[in-house]
């Protein structure tokens, strides 16, 4: 049964490979959406400007504090944000939807499908990366320096971009250690159980892009119009990020995959076109279709643990 598991993975690996940024449909997914992560089922969370987490299969999703930031999930539906206490008595907090408060004084949470929770210690020095299960992973001693991402896989790597004492921009795992360097801004990370690494950076041309480990350029939107936000991209490939428009209120979130036909109630995305991007009701609709399909995944995968 192993044998016949890491056949499939590997499988997968070389499918996700041989998908070209130019192979790739881009989807509407909704107007307004910020810090956006996607699991394995397609189901999308992200944050709102007005302090909501939302979920592209759930809708809006009751917190624990008052102003919700960095949303990350599962395949099991838990999610896990940094949000800011009701009480007004403290620095941001790490909370789940499962389990309450994990963490006091942290950002960038991430999780994976055994339930392990990392986030980074941005309050206080030494910035510290943590996790629920191993402890204290990575410490920056330096005053100038500080955590900007951190993701997770169900194979433990933790990857992190972080802003080094020279303010050289840096891309860290805690199973291979440093892997790249940057002289410009180095944004968000995302791993997943494939166990493929992709981030965002300035360019030398001072726009923000997403590239792979290996160095891949993910997505091939070269508009003018917009700069490219935060991402995430699933086992399947699917890459969900967000863009700006300058002159408008708000980012938008776009859907890259090979794979439209498991997207049907997303519209297609014209660049060139701001009346393409559905109204924020269209992202629930969604919900219709990948709800009972996400929840019944969930029981399986809860039944196996």
């Amino acid at each position: 049964m192993r044998a016949y598991v890491l056949l499939i993975i590997a499988m997968l690996a070389f499918v996700l490979n041989s998908v070209s940024a130019s192979a790739l449909t881009y989807l509407s997914v909704g107007v307004e959406g910020y810090n956006p992560r996607i699991n394995n089922y397609g189901e999308i969370v992200y944050t709102t400007s007005s302090g909501s987490i939302v979920s592209s299969v759930r809708g809006t999703i009751p917190n624990h504090g008052i102003h919700p930031i960095q949303p990350n999930l599962n395949d099991l539906g838990e999610i896990v944000y940094a949000d800011s206490r009701p009480s007004g008595t403290g620095p941001w907090t790490i909370y789940s939807t499962e389990r309450g408060e994990i963490a006091y004084g942290d950002t960038s949470p991430a999780i994976n499908n055994h339930g392990e929770i990392a986030w980074a210690w941005g309050q206080a020095y030494p910035r510290t990366l943590y996790s629920n299960e191993r402890g204290i992973l990575m410490q920056l001693l330096s005053y100038d320096a500080d955590f900007i991402s951190v993701d997770m896989n169900d194979g433990g790597e933790i990857v992190c971009a972080y802003r080094d004492y020279d303010f050289s921009y840096k891309l860290f795992s805690s199973v291979a250690g440093q892997l790249l360097e940057f002289d410009h801004n180095l944004g968000n990370v995302s791993i997943n159980n494939n166990g493929d690494i992709a981030y965002r950076y300035l360019n030398n041309n001072f726009r923000w892009d997403y590239a792979s480990l290996e160095g891949e350029r993910l997505i091939d939107l070269d508009a003018d119009v917009f700069q490219l936000g935060q991402f995430d991209r699933n086992d399947y490939g699917d890459i969900v990020f967000n863009i700006d428009y300058p002159g408008l209120n708000g980012y938008y979130l776009v859907l890259a995959t090979d794979r439209p036909e498991y997207y049907p109630n997303y519209s297609p995305f014209d660049p060139d076109d701001i009346n393409h991007v559905p109204l924020p009701g269209a992202v629930l609709l969604l919900g219709a279709g990948l709800g009972r399909f996400a929840l019944y995944s969930r029981r399986k995968l809860a039944d196996r643990n």
